[in-house]
């Protein structure tokens, strides 16, 4: 990527989260590569996360404007581009002509950085070709498409991704998103790649599980790992199982599957042991 960029004299570079961070990983690549057509840097798919944002920003002095669309929308309806003010983190705001809140489970408008599902109204749409149910399921009578994603508004109306609403980890009264327990097992310097889901409990209900891909020639063990994030994120959402894994599954543009994790898991097993005490 960095050659196809030095040698076409790419201006405009979007790209999925993913290949950020693993264009990151290119040592000493601002040193080698002449990067000075680049003018903007955008990013969508998944989120990127202020990790990755920030260390974009160190190395290679650009920012990424981060933005969020569905296919039923077809088009991006909150970005960062819309005012050029990135918050590491968030992705945007409400891009004009679309209208963007959070409900909580009975409908009701969430509150300033309360979690909630992600609902659009605005001039594009889709329908679903025969298929009144999906119709109804996707979309509100008075016309709010159902974005299929949690998240939370801060007080400055930016808006800020937790979870797919299927990737939710629901761990006794908790909903916990994988990409923070992710990032923070990412920061690892033993781990080149990281997929985190919700694997069944009987006692708490689910619990995180973590696929982790090493980085290579480089070892740590699952309670070393878990040690790590101690203090980085809240107990609660320590990962509560770790495997390694020789690679993870990803779409060809580099977002993660984490159905075909799931779909690897064993229907209705048994509570997993704990990686150490949480």
């Amino acid at each position: 990527m960095f050659e196809t960029i030095q040698k076409h004299r790419i201006t405009v570079l979007s790209l999925a989260p993913t290949a950020y961070r693993k264009m990151l990983q290119v040592p000493d690549a601002e040193k080698k590569y002449d990067l000075k057509s680049l003018r903007v840097c955008t990013g969508g798919g998944e989120s990127l996360t202020a990790p990755t944002y920030q260390a974009w920003k160190e190395k290679f002095g650009q920012e990424i404007f981060e933005g969020l669309g569905t296919t039923e929308m077809m088009y991006v309806f909150v970005s960062n581009v819309v005012n050029r003010r990135v918050k590491p983190g968030s992705f945007g705001t409400a891009v004009p002509g679309f209208e963007v809140k959070v409900v909580n489970e009975v409908g009701k408008d969430s509150g300033p950085k309360e979690i909630g599902h992600f609902l659009v109204r605005g001039p594009t749409g889709t329908l679903y070709w025969r298929d009144p149910d999906k119709q109804r399921q996707a979309v509100t009578p008075d016309g709010w498409n159902r974005a299929g994603d949690y998240v939370y508004v801060d007080e400055d109306g930016y808006f800020w991704f937790v979870s797919r609403e299927d990737d939710i980890i629901k761990s006794s009264a908790y909903r916990i998103g994988p990409e923070e327990i992710e990032v923070t097992l990412a920061k690892h310097p033993a781990v080149a790649d990281v997929g985190v889901i919700g694997v069944p409990d009987e006692v708490r209900g689910q619990i995180a599980k973590a696929y982790v891909v090493l980085l290579p020639g480089k070892t740590v063990t699952p309670e070393e790992l878990l040690e790590f994030c101690r203090g980085k994120i809240a107990t609660y959402k320590l990962p509560r199982e770790v495997v390694f894994v020789n690679d993870l599954p990803r779409t060809p543009t580099g977002k993660l599957l984490r159905r075909v994790l799931r779909q690897k898991e064993p229907q209705g097993s048994p509570a997993a042991r704990p990686v150490g005490s949480a």
